[in-house]
C-alpha cells in the first residue's frame, strides 16, 4: 500500500524537515532581531504592512505535536491499568517507567534527528556511505567513543544556545529541549550503555514486559539448555557441549 511506503519514506525525511524547522525558525527570528521592519515596501504605499503574529497557529502545532507522540503512550498505560498491571510490575512501576521512557526520548530524540538528517543529505547529495554490522554484544560505549560520535552535536548545541540567548534569551525556553538534549549526548550515551543500569532496572522491575515478570517454558528451558551446554563446553569440550547433544 502506497501508505507504508510514505511512512516508510517519512521515517527518515521526518528527521531533516523537524531540523530545518528548527534552523529556519532560528534564522527568523535572527532576522526580526538584528534588522529593523519594514513597513512600506511599495512606491506611494498609503497604509503601513505590520508585523503579525498568530498564537493561535503556534498553540495548535504544539498542542497536535504533543497529542500525537504522548497519547498512544498514554492510552496504552490506561489499557495496562484496566488489566491489573501486574505482569508490568504493578501500576507504580509501570507509570514510572512511562515517565523515565519520556524522559529517555526526549533526550533521545534530537540526537536521532542530527544522525538521520545527515544520513539523508548524504544519501542526496551522493557522499561515500558504509554500512557496517553492529555490535550485538553488551559492551559499554566508552567516554572516547562517546566524544567522537557525539562530539559535534555536543558542540552545536551550545553555539545555538549561545546564539539563541544573544539573540533574544526568551526564545531558548523553546529551544531548551532541543539544544538541551544535545549538549548531554555524550553522558546519556555512556550511561545508558551500562549493562548494569539495565540489570538494576529489571530488578527493580522497571521496563518490565510480561515475558520478563513471568516468562514463558519455552523461554526458561531455553535458558537452561544454554547453561548446561555452557557448562560442558567448559568442562567436556566441543564434542560433549554441540555435538552429543
Amino acid at each position: 500500500h502506497r501508505a507504508v511506503f510514505l511512512t516508510g519514506v517519512m521515517s527518515y525525511l521526518s528527521a531533516p524537515l523537524w531540523f530545518f524547522f528548527l534552523v529556519l525558525s532560528t534564522a527568523l527570528l535572527a532576522v526580526n532581531t538584528l534588522m529593523e521592519p519594514q513597513y512600506f515596501m511599495a512606491p506611494r504605499q498609503l497604509y503601513p504592512l505590520w508585523p503579525q503574529w498568530h498564537p493561535d497557529k503556534a498553540v495548535a502545532l504544539f498542542s497536535t505535536t504533543i497529542v500525537l507522540l504522548f497519547l498512544p503512550k498514554l492510552l496504552s498505560i490506561i489499557l495496562i491499568w484496566a488489566k491489573g498491571a501486574k505482569e508490568f510490575g504493578g501500576k507504580f512501576k509501570v507509570t514510572l517507567s512511562m515517565l523515565l521512557e519520556m524522559l529517555f526520548s526526549m533526550l533521545l530524540a534530537p540526537v536521532r534527528m542530527i544522525f538521520h538528517t545527515r544520513f539523508v543529505l548524504a544519501a542526496f547529495l551522493g557522499w561515500a556511505a558504509t554500512w557496517n554490522s553492529p555490535q550485538r554484544d553488551d559492551d559499554s560505549t566508552p567516554w572516547s567513543e562517546a566524544v567522537k560520535r557525539h562530539g559535534p552535536q555536543t558542540l552545536l548545541g551550545f553555539l545555538w544556545a549561545l546564539l539563541v540567548v544573544w539573540l533574544n534569551p526568551s526564545f531558548l525556553w523553546w529551544l531548551v529541549p532541543i539544544v538541551g538534549s544535545l549538549m548531554l549526548s555524550i553522558p546519556v550515551s555512556v550511561i545508558s550503555s551500562r549493562v548494569k543500569l539495565g540489570l538494576k532496572s529489571r530488578d527493580e522491575s522497571l521496563f518490565l514486559i510480561p515475558e520478563e515478570y513471568n516468562p514463558p517454558q519455552a523461554l526458561l528451558s531455553t535458558e537452561k539448555y544454554t547453561h548446561e551446554n555452557r557448562w560442558h563446553a567448559l568442562n567436556d569440550g566441543f564434542v560433549r557441549s554441540v555435538v552429543d547433544p
